[in-house]
């Protein structure tokens, strides 16, 4: 039982990672250097045409950046904290984690 845990944890597991408000992705470079190779990771960058309203980002994620048949774990940085959450919410089977780096729940300013 305890061989069966360990290999779980060692198996392939998607990082999709979130940005800030730049939208771009690119602040995450030095951070892709230092991932461990059972670690995949998926940069999202949000698309210039869209508004920067939760909800429209929240389905350009999901569409195109959620793995389908894989265990994954969401990493919301800063102006991505509430867009994990969401994402977060509607409970998808292989969602293993979310994790907030500098971030915050709710909008702190409306």
């Amino acid at each position: 039982m305890m061989e069966q845990a360990n290999t779980q944890f060692l198996s392939p597991l998607s990082l999709v990672l979130l940005p800030g408000l730049d939208g771009t992705g690119q602040l995450f470079e030095w951070f892709l250097a230092a991932l461990p190779p059972n670690l995949k990771p998926i940069v999202v960058s949000f698309p210039r045409d869209t508004d920067d309203d939760y909800a429209a980002l929240e389905t350009h994620v999901v569409a195109f950046s959620i793995p389908q048949d894989e265990r994954f774990v969401i990493l919301g940085e800063s102006f991505s904290g509430p867009l994990a959450l969401r994402i977060a919410a509607r409970g998808h089977a292989n969602l293993v984690a979310v994790i907030l780096v500098a971030s915050f729940i709710s909008q702190p300013v409306s």
